[in-house]
C-alpha cells in the first residue's frame, strides 16, 4: 500500500498529470472501495481516501491484482489532502457516497458535508467540477440541501447522480430507505 500512497508523491500533486487524459475523481469516504471499483472500470482516474484500513488495503490489493494503472490511495484524513497535498483546481469530480449520517444532533458537527469541506472542494475541483453526494439518511439528506442552500460557492444542480451497486447501496434498497443524491456545481 505505501507505493500507492498519494501523500508519498509530497506536495503539490496535480491529479490531472497522475492520470493524462482521464477524468479525475476524489471517492472521499471510499469504504471498501465498490465505489472506486466501479469508477476505475468506467477509466476514472480515482484517488480514493478513507481512515479505514481494511477498506484502504482491499483497494490497494485491487490496484495490484487487477494492475490498475487509474487508482491511488490514501490512508487517513482527506481533509489534509484537499487542503494541502493536492494542487489548486486539478480535480473534475468530488464523491462522497453514503458518509456516516452522524444522526445524534450533539454529534452533527461530524459531518462530512459541512461548509468547510465545501470550501476545500472550491479549492481542488476545476472551474467546472462537481461533488457528488449520496445519503440514505433523511435527516442527512435535509442537512445537505441545507449546506448547499447556504453556500455561496456550490449550489445543488437537477442532475441525479449514478448510484452504482456498491454495498451500502444494495442496503439501503433492502432496508426500503429513501436514497437522495446531490450534483453540486460551482456558482
Amino acid at each position: 500500500m505505501p507505493t500507492l500512497d498519494i501523500a508519498r508523491l509530497g506536495a503539490p500533486v496535480n491529479l490531472g498529470e497522475l492520470f493524462p487524459n482521464r477524468k479525475t475523481v476524489i471517492d472521499f469516504g471510499a469504504g471498501m472501495g465498490h465505489h472506486t471499483e466501479h469508477l476505475a472500470a468506467l477509466g476514472y482516474g480515482v484517488l480514493a481516501i478513507d481512515v479505514h484500513s481494511p477498506g484502504i488495503c482491499r483497494i490497494a490489493e485491487l490496484v495490484t491484482t487487477q494492475e490498475l494503472p487509474n487508482v491511488q490511495v490514501h490512508l487517513g484524513d482527506g481533509i489534509p489532502i484537499l487542503a494541502e497535498v493536492l494542487e489548486p483546481h486539478c480535480v473534475d469530480e468530488l464523491h462522497v457516497m453514503f458518509p456516516d449520517p452522524w444522526p445524534k444532533a450533539r454529534h452533527n458537527k461530524r459531518r462530512v458535508i459541512q461548509h468547510s469541506l465545501l470550501e476545500l472542494a472550491n479549492r481542488v475541483l476545476t472551474p467546472v467540477g462537481t461533488i457528488t453526494m449520496v445519503t440514505d439518511d433523511d435527516d442527512y439528506a435535509a442537512h445537505i440541501d441545507n449546506v448547499l442552500a447556504e453556500s455561496s460557492l456550490f449550489y445543488r444542480t437537477t442532475d441525479n447522480p449514478e448510484i452504482p451497486a456498491t454495498r451500502y447501496k444494495r442496503r439501503a434498497d433492502h432496508m426500503r430507505n429513501s436514497i437522495h443524491g446531490f450534483i453540486a456545481a460551482r456558482r
